[in-house]
Protein backbone atom coordinates (compact mmCIF):
# COMPACT_ATOMS: atom_id res chain seq x y z
CA UNK A 1 0.00 0.00 0.00
CA UNK A 2 1.16 3.78 -0.51
CA UNK A 3 -0.31 5.41 2.00
CA UNK A 4 -2.68 5.26 4.91
CA UNK A 5 -5.82 7.62 4.89
CA UNK A 6 -6.41 9.11 8.54
CA UNK A 7 -9.84 10.11 7.31
CA UNK A 8 -12.90 8.47 7.64
CA UNK A 9 -15.19 6.17 9.38
CA UNK A 10 -13.62 3.28 11.26
CA UNK A 11 -13.21 0.27 9.11
CA UNK A 12 -16.01 -2.31 8.51
CA UNK A 13 -15.53 -6.10 8.15
CA UNK A 14 -18.58 -7.77 6.96
CA UNK A 15 -16.87 -11.44 7.63
CA UNK A 16 -17.87 -12.68 10.84
CA UNK A 17 -15.09 -12.23 13.84
CA UNK A 18 -12.44 -14.94 14.37
CA UNK A 19 -9.53 -13.92 15.51
CA UNK A 20 -7.24 -16.48 13.45
CA UNK A 21 -9.12 -15.45 10.30
CA UNK A 22 -7.22 -11.69 11.01
CA UNK A 23 -4.73 -12.92 12.53
CA UNK A 24 -2.38 -14.62 10.34
CA UNK A 25 -4.79 -15.57 7.60
CA UNK A 26 -6.54 -14.21 4.69
CA UNK A 27 -7.90 -11.21 6.21
CA UNK A 28 -4.76 -10.20 8.14
CA UNK A 29 -3.60 -7.44 5.46
CA UNK A 30 -6.59 -5.74 5.32
CA UNK A 31 -7.17 -5.79 9.20
CA UNK A 32 -3.60 -4.55 9.40
CA UNK A 33 -4.09 -1.29 7.39
CA UNK A 34 -7.24 -0.81 9.49
CA UNK A 35 -5.34 -0.81 12.81
CA UNK A 36 -2.51 1.02 11.23
CA UNK A 37 -5.13 3.68 10.21
CA UNK A 38 -6.37 3.64 13.97
CA UNK A 39 -2.86 3.51 15.48
CA UNK A 40 -1.86 6.96 13.17
CA UNK A 41 -4.98 9.01 14.66
CA UNK A 42 -4.27 8.12 18.12
CA UNK A 43 -2.44 11.12 20.46
CA UNK A 44 0.75 8.93 21.24
CA UNK A 45 1.53 8.19 17.78
CA UNK A 46 4.87 9.84 16.95
CA UNK A 47 5.07 10.00 13.12
CA UNK A 48 2.03 12.27 12.21
CA UNK A 49 4.18 13.99 9.54
CA UNK A 50 5.54 10.91 8.08
CA UNK A 51 3.68 8.82 5.61
CA UNK A 52 3.01 5.14 6.10
CA UNK A 53 4.28 3.04 3.37
CA UNK A 54 4.00 -0.52 4.64
CA UNK A 55 2.57 -2.23 7.41
CA UNK A 56 3.50 -5.75 9.28
CA UNK A 57 1.13 -7.71 11.64
CA UNK A 58 4.21 -8.96 14.13
CA UNK A 59 2.38 -10.48 16.66
CA UNK A 60 -1.35 -10.82 19.03
CA UNK A 61 -1.17 -12.24 21.92
CA UNK A 62 -4.11 -13.73 23.04
CA UNK A 63 -4.73 -11.56 27.03
CA UNK A 64 -8.33 -13.21 27.18
CA UNK A 65 -10.57 -14.86 24.73
CA UNK A 66 -11.97 -11.35 23.49
CA UNK A 67 -8.27 -9.64 23.94
CA UNK A 68 -5.11 -9.43 21.94
CA UNK A 69 -2.20 -7.47 23.00
CA UNK A 70 -1.46 -6.64 19.01
CA UNK A 71 2.22 -5.78 17.83
CA UNK A 72 2.12 -3.80 14.52
CA UNK A 73 5.24 -2.93 12.64
CA UNK A 74 5.02 0.34 10.48
CA UNK A 75 7.28 1.39 7.39
CA UNK A 76 7.38 4.90 6.57
CA UNK A 77 8.42 6.32 2.83
CA UNK A 78 11.52 8.23 4.67
CA UNK A 79 12.97 6.81 8.09
CA UNK A 80 13.16 4.33 10.44
CA UNK A 81 10.40 1.93 11.15
CA UNK A 82 8.47 1.91 14.21
CA UNK A 83 6.13 -0.75 16.76
CA UNK A 84 3.49 -0.04 18.02
CA UNK A 85 1.52 -1.93 20.52
CA UNK A 86 -2.24 -1.97 21.73
CA UNK A 87 -4.53 -4.36 23.62
CA UNK A 88 -7.20 -4.45 21.30
CA UNK A 89 -10.58 -5.57 22.89
CA UNK A 90 -13.82 -7.09 20.97
CA UNK A 91 -16.77 -6.00 22.37
CA UNK A 92 -20.30 -7.42 21.62
CA UNK A 93 -24.25 -7.21 22.20
CA UNK A 94 -25.13 -3.89 24.72
CA UNK A 95 -21.68 -3.43 25.09
CA UNK A 96 -21.01 -3.02 21.46
CA UNK A 97 -23.95 -0.89 20.76
CA UNK A 98 -23.12 1.60 23.47
CA UNK A 99 -19.92 2.23 20.99
CA UNK A 100 -21.85 2.28 18.21
CA UNK A 101 -24.24 5.29 19.56
CA UNK A 102 -21.83 7.51 21.05
CA UNK A 103 -19.62 8.97 17.95
CA UNK A 104 -16.52 9.40 20.45
CA UNK A 105 -16.51 6.12 21.67
CA UNK A 106 -12.90 4.99 20.51
CA UNK A 107 -13.87 2.60 17.97
CA UNK A 108 -11.25 1.32 16.09
CA UNK A 109 -13.23 -1.26 13.72
CA UNK A 110 -16.93 -2.78 13.41
CA UNK A 111 -17.31 -6.55 12.76
CA UNK A 112 -19.98 -8.78 12.38
CA UNK A 113 -19.94 -11.51 15.07
CA UNK A 114 -21.23 -14.70 16.61
CA UNK A 115 -23.72 -17.28 15.24
CA UNK A 116 -26.49 -14.24 14.95
CA UNK A 117 -24.23 -12.00 12.90
CA UNK A 118 -24.73 -9.44 15.70
CA UNK A 119 -22.95 -5.99 15.54
CA UNK A 120 -19.44 -5.83 17.06
CA UNK A 121 -16.47 -3.54 17.69
CA UNK A 122 -12.95 -3.47 18.24
CA UNK A 123 -11.61 -0.59 20.73
CA UNK A 124 -8.32 -0.33 22.26
CA UNK A 125 -8.50 -1.92 25.72
CA UNK A 126 -6.87 0.22 28.04
CA UNK A 127 -10.82 2.30 27.55
CA UNK A 128 -12.08 -1.01 29.60
CA UNK A 129 -11.74 -1.76 33.11
CA UNK A 130 -11.89 -5.70 32.94
CA UNK A 131 -9.12 -5.31 30.20
CA UNK A 132 -6.80 -3.52 32.54
CA UNK A 133 -7.93 -5.77 35.34
CA UNK A 134 -6.41 -8.90 33.10
CA UNK A 135 -3.06 -6.91 32.56
CA UNK A 136 -2.49 -6.37 36.80
CA UNK A 137 -3.55 -10.25 37.36
CA UNK A 138 -0.68 -11.27 34.81
CA UNK A 139 1.34 -9.19 37.15
CA UNK A 140 0.09 -10.74 40.14
CA UNK A 141 0.67 -14.54 39.04
CA UNK A 142 3.75 -12.99 37.00
CA UNK A 143 2.34 -15.42 34.33
CA UNK A 144 3.28 -16.12 30.42
CA UNK A 145 0.82 -15.78 27.28
CA UNK A 146 1.67 -18.11 24.02
CA UNK A 147 1.27 -15.61 20.81
CA UNK A 148 1.82 -16.45 16.82
CA UNK A 149 5.76 -16.46 17.31
CA UNK A 150 6.50 -15.21 20.71
CA UNK A 151 4.77 -14.48 24.27
CA UNK A 152 4.41 -12.24 26.86
CA UNK A 153 6.08 -12.48 30.26
CA UNK A 154 4.96 -10.74 33.23
CA UNK A 155 7.43 -10.24 36.16
CA UNK A 156 7.22 -8.83 39.88
CA UNK A 157 10.30 -6.70 41.58
CA UNK A 158 11.23 -7.93 45.13
CA UNK A 159 8.78 -5.23 46.77
CA UNK A 160 5.59 -6.09 44.31
CA UNK A 161 3.92 -7.64 47.20
CA UNK A 162 4.37 -4.85 49.66
CA UNK A 163 3.37 -2.34 46.82
CA UNK A 164 0.51 -4.11 45.77
CA UNK A 165 -1.11 -4.83 49.51
CA UNK A 166 -3.58 -7.12 50.22
CA UNK A 167 -4.37 -9.44 47.41
CA UNK A 168 -7.94 -10.34 48.63
CA UNK A 169 -8.31 -6.43 47.91
CA UNK A 170 -9.61 -5.74 44.47
CA UNK A 171 -7.61 -2.56 43.57
CA UNK A 172 -10.31 -0.37 40.66
CA UNK A 173 -8.36 0.65 37.54
CA UNK A 174 -8.53 4.05 35.90
CA UNK A 175 -7.02 5.56 33.11
CA UNK A 176 -5.07 8.07 33.08
CA UNK A 177 -5.98 11.19 30.36
CA UNK A 178 -3.69 13.46 29.04
CA UNK A 179 -0.63 11.66 28.36
CA UNK A 180 1.33 11.76 25.42
CA UNK A 181 3.85 8.64 23.57
CA UNK A 182 2.45 6.34 26.28
CA UNK A 183 -0.80 5.17 28.57
CA UNK A 184 -0.72 4.93 32.03
CA UNK A 185 -3.67 2.86 34.32
CA UNK A 186 -3.61 3.33 38.40
CA UNK A 187 -4.88 0.43 40.19
CA UNK A 188 -6.56 1.58 43.87
CA UNK A 189 -3.76 4.29 44.43
CA UNK A 190 -1.52 1.19 45.24
CA UNK A 191 0.08 0.83 41.90
CA UNK A 192 0.51 2.39 38.49
CA UNK A 193 1.02 0.29 35.77
CA UNK A 194 2.80 2.26 32.43
CA UNK A 195 1.88 0.91 28.74
CA UNK A 196 4.47 1.46 26.29
CA UNK A 197 2.85 2.31 23.09
CA UNK A 198 5.88 2.43 20.50
CA UNK A 199 8.07 -0.60 21.80
CA UNK A 200 11.83 -1.42 20.67
CA UNK A 201 14.19 -4.62 21.01
CA UNK A 202 16.46 -4.09 23.92
CA UNK A 203 16.58 -3.05 27.17
CA UNK A 204 14.20 -0.02 27.99
CA UNK A 205 15.98 2.89 29.97
CA UNK A 206 12.95 3.45 32.38
CA UNK A 207 13.20 0.14 33.72
CA UNK A 208 16.86 -0.29 33.78
CA UNK A 209 17.37 3.41 35.17
CA UNK A 210 14.47 2.75 37.83
CA UNK A 211 15.66 -0.75 38.53
CA UNK A 212 18.99 1.08 39.20
CA UNK A 213 17.53 3.49 41.59
CA UNK A 214 15.35 0.80 43.50
CA UNK A 215 18.90 -0.74 44.56
CA UNK A 216 20.27 2.33 45.35
CA UNK A 217 17.50 3.00 47.58
CA UNK A 218 16.84 6.42 45.92
CA UNK A 219 13.66 7.81 47.52
CA UNK A 220 12.86 10.68 45.02
CA UNK A 221 11.31 7.93 42.31
CA UNK A 222 8.51 6.01 42.49
CA UNK A 223 9.20 2.27 43.50
CA UNK A 224 9.55 -0.31 40.63
CA UNK A 225 6.90 -3.02 40.83
CA UNK A 226 7.22 -5.08 37.79
CA UNK A 227 7.36 -5.08 34.05
CA UNK A 228 5.70 -7.10 30.99
CA UNK A 229 8.24 -7.92 28.37
CA UNK A 230 7.35 -10.06 25.06
CA UNK A 231 9.88 -12.36 24.08
CA UNK A 232 10.80 -14.31 20.64
CA UNK A 233 13.44 -17.02 20.84
CA UNK A 234 17.13 -15.49 19.49
CA UNK A 235 15.94 -12.19 20.31
CA UNK A 236 16.39 -9.73 23.02
CA UNK A 237 13.20 -8.69 25.09
CA UNK A 238 11.11 -6.10 24.09
CA UNK A 239 9.44 -3.95 27.37
CA UNK A 240 5.40 -3.42 26.79
CA UNK A 241 4.79 -2.08 30.56
CA UNK A 242 6.26 -1.05 33.56
CA UNK A 243 4.56 -0.75 36.60
CA UNK A 244 5.59 1.30 39.74
CA UNK A 245 4.41 2.27 43.35
CA UNK A 246 2.00 4.47 42.91
CA UNK A 247 2.67 8.12 44.91
CA UNK A 248 -0.12 10.05 45.58
CA UNK A 249 0.37 13.84 43.58
CA UNK A 250 -0.84 17.11 43.17
CA UNK A 251 0.01 16.16 39.31
CA UNK A 252 2.84 17.25 37.62
CA UNK A 253 5.07 20.19 38.00
CA UNK A 254 4.45 21.69 34.71
CA UNK A 255 0.37 22.26 35.57
CA UNK A 256 1.63 23.23 38.96
CA UNK A 257 3.81 25.89 37.54
CA UNK A 258 1.30 27.51 35.35
CA UNK A 259 -1.39 27.04 37.43
CA UNK A 260 0.21 29.67 39.82
CA UNK A 261 2.11 31.42 37.22
CA UNK A 262 -0.92 32.37 35.41
CA UNK A 263 -2.93 33.99 38.68
CA UNK A 264 0.59 35.35 39.41
CA UNK A 265 0.83 37.33 36.37
CA UNK A 266 -2.78 37.95 35.74
CA UNK A 267 -2.55 39.92 39.82
CA UNK A 268 1.04 41.73 38.52
CA UNK A 269 -0.65 43.66 35.71
CA UNK A 270 -4.15 43.99 36.89
CA UNK A 271 -3.52 47.13 38.27
CA UNK A 272 0.23 48.27 37.84
CA UNK A 273 -0.31 51.36 40.17
CA UNK A 274 -0.90 49.07 42.71
CA UNK A 275 2.02 46.18 41.86
CA UNK A 276 5.96 46.49 42.49
CA UNK A 277 8.58 47.66 39.71
CA UNK A 278 9.63 44.88 37.60
CA UNK A 279 12.67 43.53 38.98
CA UNK A 280 15.82 44.20 37.17
CA UNK A 281 17.92 41.42 35.33
CA UNK A 282 21.67 41.83 35.65
CA UNK A 283 23.85 42.05 32.79
CA UNK A 284 25.98 38.93 33.05
CA UNK A 285 24.72 35.57 32.71
CA UNK A 286 22.79 32.84 34.61
CA UNK A 287 25.76 31.02 35.50
CA UNK A 288 27.35 34.05 37.04
CA UNK A 289 24.38 35.26 38.76
CA UNK A 290 23.92 31.75 40.53
CA UNK A 291 27.45 32.31 41.85
CA UNK A 292 25.34 35.40 43.83
CA UNK A 293 22.97 35.83 46.47
CA UNK A 294 19.14 36.17 45.42
CA UNK A 295 18.89 39.74 45.36
CA UNK A 296 16.06 41.21 47.91
CA UNK A 297 13.74 42.58 45.95
CA UNK A 298 14.03 39.47 44.01
CA UNK A 299 13.11 36.79 47.22
CA UNK A 300 10.68 39.06 47.47
CA UNK A 301 8.78 38.67 44.27
CA UNK A 302 9.17 34.96 43.63
CA UNK A 303 9.97 33.66 46.91
CA UNK A 304 8.04 30.65 46.49
CA UNK A 305 8.76 30.15 43.17
CA UNK A 306 12.07 30.46 44.09
CA UNK A 307 11.97 27.91 47.09
CA UNK A 308 10.20 25.50 44.57
CA UNK A 309 12.95 25.50 41.56
CA UNK A 310 15.94 25.77 44.97
CA UNK A 311 14.44 22.08 46.22
CA UNK A 312 13.91 20.35 41.97
CA UNK A 313 17.48 21.53 41.36
CA UNK A 314 18.76 19.85 44.82
CA UNK A 315 17.03 16.79 43.69
CA UNK A 316 18.32 16.95 40.19
CA UNK A 317 22.04 16.55 41.80
CA UNK A 318 21.05 14.26 43.77
CA UNK A 319 19.39 12.25 40.96
CA UNK A 320 22.62 12.68 38.82
CA UNK A 321 25.27 11.90 42.08
CA UNK A 322 22.98 8.55 42.47
CA UNK A 323 23.52 7.54 38.61
CA UNK A 324 27.08 8.39 39.13
CA UNK A 325 28.16 6.30 41.89
CA UNK A 326 30.43 4.27 41.79
CA UNK A 327 29.43 0.93 39.90
CA UNK A 328 30.83 -2.85 38.56
CA UNK A 329 27.87 -2.66 36.05
CA UNK A 330 29.31 -1.23 32.79
CA UNK A 331 26.29 0.75 31.48
CA UNK A 332 26.33 2.86 34.64
CA UNK A 333 30.17 3.54 35.43
CA UNK A 334 30.93 7.07 34.58
CA UNK A 335 33.28 8.04 31.44
CA UNK A 336 35.08 10.42 30.38
CA UNK A 337 33.70 13.42 28.10
CA UNK A 338 36.37 13.16 25.23
CA UNK A 339 37.61 15.51 22.69
CA UNK A 340 35.80 12.67 20.21
CA UNK A 341 32.56 13.48 22.25
CA UNK A 342 32.61 17.25 21.98
CA UNK A 343 33.13 16.48 18.06
CA UNK A 344 30.37 14.36 17.99
CA UNK A 345 28.25 16.28 20.08
CA UNK A 346 29.05 19.48 17.53
CA UNK A 347 27.99 17.22 14.66
CA UNK A 348 24.98 15.79 15.76
CA UNK A 349 23.58 19.08 16.90
CA UNK A 350 24.63 20.40 13.54
CA UNK A 351 22.26 17.64 12.18
CA UNK A 352 19.44 17.93 14.63
CA UNK A 353 19.43 21.72 13.61
CA UNK A 354 19.62 21.40 9.72
CA UNK A 355 16.55 19.11 10.13
CA UNK A 356 14.59 21.33 12.51
CA UNK A 357 15.33 24.23 9.89
CA UNK A 358 14.37 22.33 6.58
CA UNK A 359 11.05 20.92 8.37
CA UNK A 360 10.49 25.11 9.39
CA UNK A 361 11.19 26.02 5.78
CA UNK A 362 8.49 23.32 4.62
CA UNK A 363 5.56 23.97 7.36
CA UNK A 364 6.72 27.85 6.82
CA UNK A 365 3.24 28.17 4.31
CA UNK A 366 0.79 26.78 6.80
CA UNK A 367 1.73 28.38 10.15
CA UNK A 368 -0.37 31.19 11.41
CA UNK A 369 0.84 34.74 10.10
CA UNK A 370 2.61 36.04 13.07
CA UNK A 371 4.00 32.56 13.92
CA UNK A 372 5.57 32.43 10.13
CA UNK A 373 6.95 36.09 10.79
CA UNK A 374 9.30 34.93 13.66
CA UNK A 375 9.71 31.34 12.03
CA UNK A 376 11.12 33.23 8.82
CA UNK A 377 13.42 35.58 10.95
CA UNK A 378 14.45 32.61 12.84
CA UNK A 379 15.52 31.28 9.42
CA UNK A 380 18.49 33.83 8.97
CA UNK A 381 20.05 33.22 12.18
CA UNK A 382 20.84 29.26 11.12
CA UNK A 383 24.30 30.46 10.47
CA UNK A 384 24.83 31.65 13.83
CA UNK A 385 23.22 28.50 15.09
CA UNK A 386 25.91 26.30 13.82
CA UNK A 387 28.35 28.76 14.91
CA UNK A 388 27.49 28.42 18.92
CA UNK A 389 27.81 24.33 18.30
CA UNK A 390 30.81 24.18 16.98
CA UNK A 391 31.84 26.89 19.93
CA UNK A 392 31.30 23.34 22.28
CA UNK A 393 33.78 21.41 20.44
CA UNK A 394 37.10 24.14 20.46
CA UNK A 395 37.72 23.75 23.78
CA UNK A 396 38.30 20.53 26.87
CA UNK A 397 35.59 20.03 29.08
CA UNK A 398 36.69 18.13 31.69
CA UNK A 399 33.58 16.19 33.23
CA UNK A 400 32.45 12.36 33.08
CA UNK A 401 29.53 11.10 31.39
CA UNK A 402 26.54 9.55 32.89
CA UNK A 403 23.30 8.06 32.71
CA UNK A 404 20.74 11.00 32.77
CA UNK A 405 17.41 11.40 32.69
CA UNK A 406 17.11 12.38 28.93
CA UNK A 407 14.35 14.08 28.05
CA UNK A 408 13.79 16.55 31.48
CA UNK A 409 11.42 18.89 31.97
CA UNK A 410 8.82 20.14 34.23
CA UNK A 411 6.56 17.22 32.80
CA UNK A 412 8.57 14.42 34.24
CA UNK A 413 8.14 15.94 37.88
CA UNK A 414 5.51 14.75 40.38
CA UNK A 415 4.32 17.64 43.26
CA UNK A 416 4.29 15.59 45.98
CA UNK A 417 3.49 17.45 49.18
CA UNK A 418 5.77 19.71 49.66
CA UNK A 419 8.60 17.48 47.35
CA UNK A 420 8.76 16.26 43.79
CA UNK A 421 9.57 12.91 42.94
CA UNK A 422 10.90 12.39 39.27
CA UNK A 423 9.28 10.02 36.97
CA UNK A 424 9.70 8.63 33.46
CA UNK A 425 13.44 7.87 32.58
CA UNK A 426 12.47 6.60 28.77
CA UNK A 427 14.47 9.53 26.99
CA UNK A 428 13.88 11.52 23.94
CA UNK A 429 11.05 9.88 22.61
CA UNK A 430 12.66 10.40 18.93
CA UNK A 431 15.68 8.62 19.82
CA UNK A 432 16.77 5.30 18.65
CA UNK A 433 16.67 3.16 22.08
CA UNK A 434 20.14 1.99 21.86
CA UNK A 435 20.78 5.98 21.73
CA UNK A 436 18.88 6.69 24.90
CA UNK A 437 20.70 3.90 26.85
CA UNK A 438 24.32 5.91 26.05
CA UNK A 439 26.09 7.81 28.81
CA UNK A 440 25.32 11.67 27.79
CA UNK A 441 26.36 14.85 29.49
CA UNK A 442 24.68 15.90 32.95
CA UNK A 443 24.04 19.59 31.63
CA UNK A 444 21.76 17.98 29.23
CA UNK A 445 19.18 17.28 31.53
CA UNK A 446 20.10 21.09 33.48
CA UNK A 447 19.54 22.80 30.19
CA UNK A 448 16.09 20.40 29.66
CA UNK A 449 15.09 22.04 32.96
CA UNK A 450 15.68 25.40 32.94
CA UNK A 451 14.33 25.44 28.75
CA UNK A 452 11.40 24.21 31.05
CA UNK A 453 11.07 27.02 32.92
CA UNK A 454 11.60 29.09 29.87
CA UNK A 455 8.78 27.37 28.33
CA UNK A 456 6.36 27.68 31.38
CA UNK A 457 6.92 31.73 30.95
CA UNK A 458 5.78 32.07 27.62
CA UNK A 459 3.26 29.82 27.92
CA UNK A 460 1.70 31.76 31.15
CA UNK A 461 2.59 35.52 29.43
CA UNK A 462 0.26 33.76 26.06
CA UNK A 463 -2.74 32.81 28.36
CA UNK A 464 -2.35 35.91 30.58
CA UNK A 465 -2.98 38.04 27.32
CA UNK A 466 -5.41 36.32 25.81
CA UNK A 467 -7.29 36.38 29.41
CA UNK A 468 -6.36 40.13 29.71
CA UNK A 469 -6.26 41.55 25.90
CA UNK A 470 -6.50 45.50 27.73
CA UNK A 471 -2.53 44.60 29.87
CA UNK A 472 0.20 45.81 28.84
CA UNK A 473 2.32 43.22 26.78
CA UNK A 474 5.53 44.54 27.16
CA UNK A 475 4.73 44.76 30.96
CA UNK A 476 3.69 40.86 30.61
CA UNK A 477 6.58 40.37 28.77
CA UNK A 478 8.84 41.78 31.26
CA UNK A 479 7.43 40.25 34.73
CA UNK A 480 7.95 36.78 32.30
CA UNK A 481 11.47 37.11 31.73
CA UNK A 482 12.20 38.12 35.09
CA UNK A 483 10.63 35.30 36.21
CA UNK A 484 12.40 33.13 34.17
CA UNK A 485 15.50 34.34 34.85
CA UNK A 486 15.40 34.24 38.21
CA UNK A 487 13.56 30.72 39.10
CA UNK A 488 16.22 29.52 36.23
CA UNK A 489 19.24 31.01 38.46
CA UNK A 490 17.97 29.44 41.54
CA UNK A 491 17.55 25.89 40.24
CA UNK A 492 20.99 26.06 38.58
CA UNK A 493 22.24 27.47 42.06
CA UNK A 494 21.17 24.65 44.39
CA UNK A 495 22.03 21.81 41.18
CA UNK A 496 25.81 23.17 41.13
CA UNK A 497 26.06 23.68 45.24
CA UNK A 498 24.51 19.96 45.74
CA UNK A 499 26.80 18.65 43.17
CA UNK A 500 29.77 20.40 43.88
CA UNK A 501 33.05 18.40 43.32
CA UNK A 502 31.07 15.28 41.11
CA UNK A 503 32.82 13.65 38.38
CA UNK A 504 29.76 15.27 35.50
CA UNK A 505 30.53 18.95 37.16
CA UNK A 506 33.34 20.64 35.02
CA UNK A 507 34.96 22.06 37.56
CA UNK A 508 35.92 25.48 36.00
CA UNK A 509 32.83 27.93 35.27
CA UNK A 510 33.72 28.86 31.72
CA UNK A 511 33.85 25.56 30.99
CA UNK A 512 30.26 25.35 32.71
CA UNK A 513 28.78 27.91 30.94
CA UNK A 514 29.75 27.25 27.64
CA UNK A 515 28.70 23.80 27.94
CA UNK A 516 25.28 24.70 29.09
CA UNK A 517 25.13 26.92 26.30
CA UNK A 518 25.32 24.38 23.78
CA UNK A 519 22.66 21.95 25.24
CA UNK A 520 20.40 24.87 25.64
CA UNK A 521 20.29 25.68 22.34
CA UNK A 522 20.29 21.92 21.04
CA UNK A 523 16.72 21.63 23.34
CA UNK A 524 15.33 24.35 21.98
CA UNK A 525 15.98 22.94 18.46
CA UNK A 526 15.15 19.74 19.39
CA UNK A 527 11.59 21.41 20.99
CA UNK A 528 11.03 23.50 17.57
CA UNK A 529 11.61 19.55 15.94
CA UNK A 530 8.83 17.80 18.14
CA UNK A 531 6.67 21.13 17.75
CA UNK A 532 6.45 20.74 14.56
CA UNK A 533 5.86 17.24 14.10
CA UNK A 534 3.47 16.68 16.64
CA UNK A 535 1.85 19.93 17.92
CA UNK A 536 1.78 22.87 15.26
CA UNK A 537 0.15 24.90 17.25
CA UNK A 538 2.61 25.14 20.12
CA UNK A 539 5.19 25.81 17.29
CA UNK A 540 5.42 29.71 18.64
CA UNK A 541 7.02 28.75 22.02
CA UNK A 542 10.15 27.19 20.84
CA UNK A 543 10.13 30.08 18.59
CA UNK A 544 9.95 32.75 20.95
CA UNK A 545 12.90 30.58 23.22
CA UNK A 546 15.04 30.49 19.99
CA UNK A 547 14.88 34.26 18.99
CA UNK A 548 15.54 34.66 23.28
CA UNK A 549 18.59 33.03 23.34
CA UNK A 550 20.03 33.83 19.23
CA UNK A 551 19.50 37.15 19.62
CA UNK A 552 19.11 39.03 23.05
CA UNK A 553 21.39 40.83 25.74
CA UNK A 554 23.53 38.07 27.60
CA UNK A 555 21.08 38.23 30.88
CA UNK A 556 17.90 36.53 28.51
CA UNK A 557 19.72 33.22 27.45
Amino acid sequence: MDEIVLSGPPTSFDASWIWSQFFGGPAQEAFSAAIGRAIATRRWFGAKTKTIRTLDLLDAIPLDPNVRVVLLQIEFTEGQGEVYQVPLALAAGAKAQQFLEDPRAPVWARVRWGDRQEAAVLFDGLEDVAVCQDLLHLLETASRRPGMTGELVAWRAPRFGLLRGDARTTLVAEMLQGEQSNSSVVYGERLILKLFRRVEMGLNPDLEISARLAERGFPYVPPLAGGIEYRRAGHEPWALAMAQGFVPNQGDAWRYTLRRLEPFLERIVEDPADSPDVPRLPDDTLCDAAERSIPSPVARDFGAFLSDAGRLGARTAQLHLELAAESKDPAFAPEPFSEDDRHSFAERAGTLARDAFQLLRNQLPRLPRETSRDAAQLLTLEPTVNERFHRLASGPIHAFKIRCHGDYHLGQILVAGDDFFIIDFEGEPARPLGERRNKQLAARDVAGMIRSFHYASCSAANETQKKMPQADPGRIENWTKAWYFWTSVAFLAAYRRTAAGAVFLPPSGQEFERLLDACLLEKAIYELRYELNNRPQWVHLPLQALRDLLGAAPHRT
